[in-house]
């Protein structure tokens, strides 16, 4: 929303409704624990039929200052054909760590996506300078700075029922945003 419209709207919510309006910072485990959540619930399908209904993810990574001065941010594109195979090794190293006694902080993918992108890049994902600053998986975009974007399902001929799938995965996000904004008011 662009900042002077923006500004008419809160000079206008304040005190109509006698509210203070403050930003709702989003945490990298909230974001990760949304995208897990939602690959959760579009599965389990067949390969073609997940990849169907879950398109490509990104994550862009945030660096505090001291951790690279001239590094901003990372950005990390997962093709959707590769996000069902993530999902399946992150479950794989998850099973490996229980059987140890270790437990995981994260889903199966994001164990799996860190796991890939310190082999990769001797990144640790873990370092608490490095955040997940932003998110997008299909039709929603969320983002360390509060903002959101949901996209309604497009239709598309061929397919039985277009709304089944996404729906509740774009319901099973907003659910989550209005939770943490309950909890960010208490």
């Amino acid at each position: 929303m662009p900042s002077t419209i923006r500004d008419v709207l809160l000079d206008y919510l304040e005190p109509t409704f006698d509210v203070c309006i403050e930003p709702m910072r989003l945490s990298s485990q909230f974001m990760e624990n949304v995208l897990e959540r939602l690959l959760e619930a579009a599965g389990p399908y067949e390969v073609h039929s997940f990849e169907m209904h879950v398109k490509g993810t990104q994550l862009i990574l945030g660096f505090k200052a001291p951790i690279a001065p001239n590094l901003k941010h990372l950005t990390i594109d997962i093709k959707r054909e590769h996000i069902l195979a993530f999902l399946n090794r992150g479950k794989d190293i998850i099973r490996g760590q229980e059987s140890n006694g270790d437990r995981s902080n994260s889903g199966p993918f994001m164990c799996s996506i860190r796991g890939y992108i310190n082999d990769q890049t001797a990144l640790d994902m873990n370092h608490g300078l490095v955040t997940v600053s932003r998110l997008t998986c299909g039709r929603f975009v969320l983002a360390a700075d509060g903002k959101v974007k949901v996209a309604p399902p497009v239709s598309r001929r061929g397919l039985e029922d277009e709304t089944t799938p996404k729906q509740p995965l774009i319901l099973l996000c907003l659910e989550q945003l209005l939770v943490k904004a309950q909890e960010s008011m208490q």
